[in-house]
């Protein structure tokens, strides 16, 4: 009885551990990469699962994240949906409004404030319109259960490569006699949170959750906190390990 109850005890710790590291390389790696993305845009962003595209500004009574939330839950439905999706540039001659349209339904105007320089209203929605078809088609292949299917399976033959050489790497450590260094700590810390990066780009579901949950702490003083906070982890998980490599190679013996 003692055996079971002792690897269900290791079992457990393992996975609230990585667990934890796993939550700890998102604050580390994902909150710098979406502050970066949004670092000196303005306006507010059209997005199709989790990937900004392009940025509307405010307009006369409209701010931009209201334009946006439109455009978005517009896209978002049709993804859902089975149907082909169409989109097309129209220039209405009575009022010289630009428009794009989604399924002869519209979608979001091209105003003067989101034109960029050098950029017609016409040249720009044009420009936007292959943003969105190249978006859409990506969407729809992400979608499909050969693609899903695939990315499941490699990221589990990932994670059951992990686990054996860490299983085996343990069972060496006992037989030999050897102590698992602070690197092969290191190394495994970080592979699994690659893992979690790789799987939070590859899934649509988990692109735009991981875009939710960075997008708004895309701020300075959020980027700070959470380097800050993900620091102070790392430190105190690997701290005494570093001062015992530290003391080794440095100190006196007799220290």
């Amino acid at each position: 009885m003692w055996m079971p109850q002792s690897l269900f005890k290791q079992v457990s710790k393992r996975a609230i551990h990585l667990i934890a590291l796993f939550l700890a390389g998102w604050l580390l790696v994902l909150t710098p990469m979406g502050f970066a993305q949004s670092f000196g845009d303005t306006g507010a962003p059209v997005v199709v699962d989790g990937i900004p595209l392009f940025n509307l500004q405010a307009v006369d009574n409209f701010r931009a994240r209201q334009r946006t939330q439109f455009a978005n839950n517009v896209l978002a439905e049709a993804i859902a949906s089975d149907r082909a999706i169409t989109f097309d540039v129209r220039n209405d001659d009575s009022t010289g409004a630009t428009s794009i349209s989604l399924n002869n339904n519209y979608l979001l105007t091209v105003t003067a404030n989101d034109v960029l320089p050098g950029f017609s209203p016409s040249q720009q929605a044009n420009q936007w319109r292959a943003l969105l078809e190249a978006a859409i088609a990506k969407a729809k292949k992400e979608r499909t259960p050969k693609y899903l299917w695939q990315r499941s399976v490699w990221i589990l033959s990932v994670i059951a490569a992990l686990i054996v050489v860490r299983l085996l790497l343990g069972i060496a450590a006992r037989i030999f006699k050897f102590k698992i260094g602070i690197f092969s700590k290191i190394f495994f810390s970080f592979s699994w949170g690659a893992i979690a990066i790789v799987s939070s780009d590859w899934f649509p579901i988990l692109r735009s959750l991981r875009y939710q949950l960075v997008s708004p702490f895309s701020q300075p003083q959020w980027l700070i906190f959470f380097g800050a906070l993900g620091g102070s982890f790392v430190f105190s998980h690997y701290a005494t390990d570093l001062v015992k490599l530290a003391l080794n190679k440095l100190a006196p013996d007799a220290i």
